[in-house]
């Protein structure tokens, strides 16, 4: 036979909820990484004087501080960095410390929170929010956390109330007894000492009375009578037990409560000898159903003075209102209480509040939180933000819904996002690129221009730090730039860097930079303009490299202006030298004592002529004989004689272009180019290397002449002589075109190859380039211009005919005696009569007396006073079929042909030989 219940079933209506009051100042926990948002929300918490613990930067920090102090509330950012995610942490501080989490969100992010993870309805803020926003979120928050505490107690003070505990599976740490049928204890578990302080031996054989207070003994002995008596009729279940809350002595005197499970222990015949039963602890329990009970008043009292709306509806009409649902509204609860929950709604927004208030009420979820308007009594649309969620009220399902007036905070969204716009439009019209960083460096804000000036994308700078796209230099100059401004605060103008785009080319900028502070004046970051500056660099650059050009090409100018001046002088001595030299050659057999030492003064007068024309072909006054040919055939006989003069373990290598285009240029002086280069070359591979010449048609367009001055566009043909050699330094290459700059030793070069070359590529029109580095070898770039006329092809040479004699008369004129007397002697010794004038004046005078006695006039065209050009005009004035010869220092073509132009019958260069004199003569005088 067992118990029956005898109390009747516990009503769940009377249960009454444990108050948790709210400390006078809330802990409130922060967890989110460190930057100026997060300063500005720890500082809003201050100023609504919570009592704010130290930032957890992480989700291991987060889950340390909750467990070590539990704080109030937690609020967390859904992307806290960590090891766990932001929703892995708030499940877990939510189970273990038993603390709410409400999540911290950017505006739009909300729907990333999964539902699982909100502890309430609308469980989240969006950032950034203003001071109201955060205080009813925090009184939110805890006033859910309370209710879902009260809810949870009592749902297990209901669990532990209807409960069947099986005796064999109880708690070790639940006392087991057994009492005789006069309910004395027989048996007691050692934990009696644990539970209420008496040892076994002193409760055992101890009547029941002495161990329960006198108010359970009234409910325990009517039970015991009341179950014999079950006992008796045979009508009872022998298998009951039976579940009573008694109230226990312990040895201190004080008193716990207990849960007490019993059954009556039998015999073989089923009849009962006893009672078996267990106790546990339930003390806390009826402590926590005590304050449930007393704190019920104290949440009704919180719900009227809440500041925002607490509402609650079912089958569609307000059940519940507070005084804030009132204001809000503008009706008082009776007339809400006789309103359906949508009809205070905003026409524009009731299908929506409505579905998802049908939703709540039939104990399905919705959507936990979004803002809509309502018509408040005087008819004006008020914006509210609510909070929604499902509750069981009076045993049916119904919706709570919490609202708060958030007119103000949509004015300002509003304000804030015209002024973000127009924000935005300034930043995206402006021609600069306008950028953000936080005080490591990485990019937080850029407009678009930022992303055309670096060929990125948005995607590809989203969050990059600045070191990623520039060198080690550019970057410590940058970081340089920003630590002077953190440091002084005082923002930095016009810093130039240099930044690596997208397809890997440097690009000039110049930027500003200004330090970014928070909230409380701390640094955050920094903020500034970049401005593309790359034109106006390269343009920069590009000047002076031009202008270093010129001054190159004014130096040259100005040296071969002095150089032909010194050749003219040294022609017309050299003139007289050479002159009387072979005059006296002519008058002395070989076997005459003084003709070796003749001919040495005739071999240095052709060596200083040959040094002469040198000079002469630097400064562009000798043009020689040109005419159309084809550089390949050129170089090919060259190559003869390059191999004869160079030594043996220099390699000669052609690399020649076929279908070249052939130029007009002197034979005699592209064979001076090539030894001249071959040389050199030969000379800078003193242990051997390679020499190569190499030819192709090319064409120079206008970018290559903006950055090399001298160059034309057009059609060329390219002439390359590079060796293997020991190369040249910078300082050296600029001085190598120089005359008689050498690097070679005394005695071993004149110092003009080089400045020849030079001299004949210009005087052809076309453009010289060096490219050179020490230990890696010489490289010279010639271009002559193209031209369309085939190549000339050569007659033979005949061989020179004897000097001709003659009897003709001949006027000489020159302003150096030495160069007059040796012409004179020169053709008196041939047969011609010689009259001599110093100047063109005594010219002109002698010719206008005896014009017609003279046959010819050999003329010198630079003379002070009347010069060459203007006397000849004056004889041809006087007799304009007069025969006339110009000699000059100057021996150009051009020359020859401004000569002739003027009516000269011929023109012969200084120094001239004698036999170059007598022919010329002749020629002129048998035309």
């Amino acid at each position: 036979m067992t118990f029956l219940e005898t109390d009747g079933p516990v009503n769940n209506t009377n249960i009454r909820t444990h108050d948790f009051p709210f400390p006078s100042i809330p802990r409130i926990l922060a967890a989110k990484a460190r930057s100026s948002r997060t300063s500005d929300f720890l500082a809003a918490l201050k100023r609504l004087r919570y009592d704010v613990l130290p930032l957890a930067e992480t989700s291991e920090a987060a889950l340390s501080s909750a467990q070590t102090g539990p704080p109030e509330l937690v609020f967390m950012d859904i992307h806290l960095p960590g090891r766990v995610t932001a929703f892995e942490a708030a499940l877990a501080i939510r189970s273990q410390p038993e603390v709410p989490v409400v999540f911290l969100c950017e505006r739009g992010e909300a729907d990333q929170i999964p539902a699982t993870s909100l502890f309430m309805p609308f469980g989240y803020l969006e950032m950034p929010a203003v001071d109201t926003d955060i205080a009813r979120m925090v009184e939110t928050a805890l006033h859910a956390a309370n209710l879902q505490k009260r809810a949870r107690i009592a749902e297990q003070v209901r669990d532990q109330v209807e409960e069947s505990y099986h005796l064999l599976a109880d708690n070790v740490n639940d006392v087991i007894f057994t009492l005789d049928m006069d309910l004395n204890y027989t048996y007691i578990s050692p934990s009696i000492k644990t539970q209420r302080g008496y040892d076994c031996w002193e409760v055992v054989g101890k009547p029941i009375q002495q161990m329960v207070t006198p108010d359970s003994l009234i409910k325990i002995f009517p039970l015991f009578a009341e179950e014999m008596q079950l006992e008796a009729s045979g009508q009872a279940d022998p298998n009951r037990s039976k579940s009573m809350e008694v109230e226990l002595y312990r040895k201190d005197g004080e008193t716990i409560w207990v849960e007490s499970k019993f059954s009556f222990l039998r015999d073989e015949n089923q009849r009962p000898v006893g009672v078996i039963g267990v106790n546990r602890d339930i003390t806390e329990r009826k402590k926590i159903i005590t304050q449930l009970q007393e704190s019920e008043e104290k949440f009704r009292a919180l719900a009227e003075a809440c500041p925002f709306a607490i509402m609650i509806y079912q089958n569609d009409y307000w059940v519940y209102v507070n005084p804030a649902a009132e204001y809000i509204s503008g009706y008082s609860r009776e007339e809400l209480y006789q309103m359906q929950f949508w009809v205070i709604v905003h026409p524009d927004f009731q299908p929506l509040v409505r579905q998802r208030g049908k939703q709540r009420q039939a104990g399905q979820q919705a959507p936990p939180a979004y803002d809509f308007k309502i018509i408040n009594k005087t008819g004006n649309d008020v914006w509210v933000s609510l909070s929604g969620g499902i509750l069981t009220y009076e045993g049916k399902p119904a919706g709570l819904i919490t609202v708060i007036d958030i007119n103000e905070r949509k004015k300002a969204e509003a304000d804030l996002r015209e002024s973000e716009e127009k924000y935005r439009t300034i930043l995206e019209s402006i021609e600069d690129g306008y950028y953000e960083v936080d005080i490591a460096g990485n990019l937080t804000f850029y407009n678009d221009m930022l992303c055309r000036i670096s060929g990125y994308t948005r995607e590809e700078i989203a969050k990059a730090n600045y070191h990623q796209y520039m060198d080690a230099e550019n970057a410590a100059k940058i970081l340089s730039t920003f630590r002077g401004v953190f440091e002084t605060k005082i923002p930095a103008r016009a810093c130039v860097f240099k930044l690596i785009q997208k397809d890997g080319l440097f690009r000039y900028l110049e930027v500003s930079v200004s330090l970014i502070e928070d909230a409380s004046g701390q640094p955050a970051g920094f903020r500034g303009i970049i401005r593309d500056i790359n034109d106006r660099v390269l343009a920069e650059e590009q000047k002076s490299k031009l202008e270093t050009q010129l001054q190159h090409a004014q130096k040259m100018e100005a040296i071969g202006t002095l150089a032909g001046g010194v050749a003219h002088d040294f022609n017309n001595i050299l003139q007289g030298i050479n002159g009387y030299t072979q005059l006296l050659l002519l008058k002395k057999t070989a076997d005459h004592p003084d003709y070796p030492k003749l001919l040495q003064i005739q071999q240095a007068g052709d060596r200083a002529a040959r040094l002469i024309d040198q000079l002469l072909t630097f400064s562009r006054k000798m043009e020689g004989h040109r005419r159309s040919l084809y550089l390949n055939h050129e170089i090919r006989q060259a190559e003869q004689i390059l191999k004869q003069t160079v030594p043996r373990m220099i390699h000669i290598e052609l690399d020649l272009e076929d279908g070249l285009w052939p130029v007009h240029a002197d034979p005699i002086h592209i064979e001076q180019i090539l030894l001249n280069l071959g040389s050199n070359a030969a000379d800078a591979m003193p242990d051997g290397g390679r020499l190569t010449i190499e030819t192709a048609n090319t064409l120079i367009d206008n970018a290559y002449c903006k950055n090399h001055l001298g160059a034309a566009p057009g059609e060329y043909v390219m002439l390359m002589v590079s060796d293997t050699g020991c190369g040249m330094d910078p300082n050296t290459v600029t001085h190598i075109f120089d005359p008689f700059f050498t690097t070679k030793g005394v005695g071993k070069g004149t110092g003009l190859g080089l400045a020849s070359v030079y001299g004949i590529v210009k005087s052809h029109g076309g453009y010289i380039t060096c490219y050179t580095e020490p230990g890696k070898g010489t490289a010279f770039k010639i271009y002559f211009p193209a031209i369309s006329q085939p190549a000339e092809i050569l007659k033979p040479v005949s061989p020179e005919p004897a000097l001709p004699a003659g009897s003709e008369t001949i006027l000489v004129v020159d302003d150096e005696v030495a160069i007059r007397e040796a012409a004179a002697e020169m053709l008196s010794y041939f047969g011609y009569s010689v009259i001599s004038a110093e100047n063109g004046e005594d010219a002109l005078h002698i010719y206008r007396e005896r014009s017609g006695d003279i046959d010819l006039v050999v003329m010198d065209l630079s003379m002070p006073g009347m010069g060459g050009y203007q006397c000849l005009n004056e004889i041809l004035a006087v007799n304009p079929r007069a025969r006339i010869i110009i000699s000059s220092g100057y021996a150009t073509q051009g020359n020859a042909r401004e000569a002739m132009q003027y009516g000269a019958a011929g023109f012969i260069g200084k120094p001239y030989q004698l036999s170059d004199l007598i022919m010329r003569v002749r020629a002129v005088l048998d035309k």
